[in-house]
């Protein structure tokens, strides 16, 4: 008896038929995905997926408090996609430590749910927050002018982690997950390192992912390889009061700049080089030194004309 050989083409149409059907009706459903299909489910703006064992006692729970924000018909995420993984290591690369886990795609930025349990009412107010982006980004351009860092942040306290395409998925989602939580009180931001090689010298940043907190004109490095939003919310709290604290490095200035660059180039000249980068070095300096003087003596003598009369 011959086999129909087209079954799975017909249970993707069918599947794909259903889901048409159900957008159309103004119904939500919670979609069956799998590690090779999760690319193409968090192209949409917003996607929320349940990462689940079956063999795990709290799954039903889960699900049931899932289908609940389904009913809630939360206006704010009206695009949203429901979904729900079967996978015992899926989550690792987001830091899912305990499943099953909830794990929300804002424009396919991961943030991983911190609950305690999965509650639909703490999930539905956590959405709301985390739907809009909390983290900021900082480049060499802006990084001192938004954060102040050398100057006592007067901005207020920012955690800020340095990482690399393809270096450090977890804090970042980490990170996210702190910044809904704590985007009243501090402030969270990223600089990426290999656009931004200056800041990566400033702070001397050795290792990627590395995170920094930055309060009242001093910096503690986040040493711990636990990426997690309890630890770190710990470490800004109080647990950075036991890390060595370190002054932040004020900005260089372009004479700062130019003395690095010509100290580099003196240790890649050879000796005949060296004499003619060390002279015109000497009269640049030289020439320096004696504006500023003139520049000052001009304004004391203004100072004391002004004095006197």
């Amino acid at each position: 008896m011959a086999t129909y050989s087209g079954w799975p083409t017909l249970l993707l149409a069918f599947s794909t038929l259903f889901r048409t059907i159900a957008s159309r009706e103004g119904l939500r459903i919670i979609e069956d995905v799998t590690p090779n299909s999760m690319h193409s489910f968090i192209t949409s703006q917003h996607s929320l997926i349940l990462i689940y064992d079956e063999i795990n006692a709290e799954y039903h729970s889960a699900l049931f408090e899932m289908q609940k924000l389904l009913k809630a018909d939360l206006t704010f995420l009206e695009d949203c996609r429901y979904g729900k993984l079967q996978s015992q290591t899926f989550g690792d690369k987001y830091g899912v430590k305990v499943i099953p886990a909830l794990v929300f795609f804002r424009q396919k930025s991961p943030i991983v749910y911190d609950g305690n349990t999965i509650d639909a009412g703490d999930v539905a107010e956590w959405l709301e927050a985390a739907q809009k982006e909390a983290m900021k980004v900082l480049n060499e351009n802006n990084f001192e002018h938004l954060t102040q860092a050398s100057t006592g942040a007067t901005t207020g306290d920012w955690l800020v982690l340095f990482y690399k395409p393809g270096c450090g998925l977890i804090a970042m989602a980490t990170m996210e997950a702190v910044a809904v939580r704590m985007h009243h009180t501090l402030n969270i931001a990223k600089v990426q390192m290999n656009s931004n090689p200056k800041l990566v010298e400033r702070f001397k940043i050795k290792k990627c992912p590395s995170i920094i907190y930055f309060r009242h004109g001093k910096l503690f490095r986040y040493d711990p390889e636990q990426f997690d939003v309890k630890s770190m919310k710990v470490f800004v709290e109080s647990w950075h009061r036991n890390v060595k604290a370190e002054i932040v490095p004020i900005e260089p200035s372009a004479f700062d700049i130019l003395t690095d660059y010509i100290v580099q180039k003196l240790k890649e000249s050879d000796h005949h080089t060296k004499v003619y980068i060390i002279l015109p070095t000497i009269l640049l300096l030289t020439l320096t030194m004696l504006l500023l003087c003139v520049f000052c003596c001009r304004k004391q003598a203004t100072y004391d004309k002004h004095k006197f009369h």
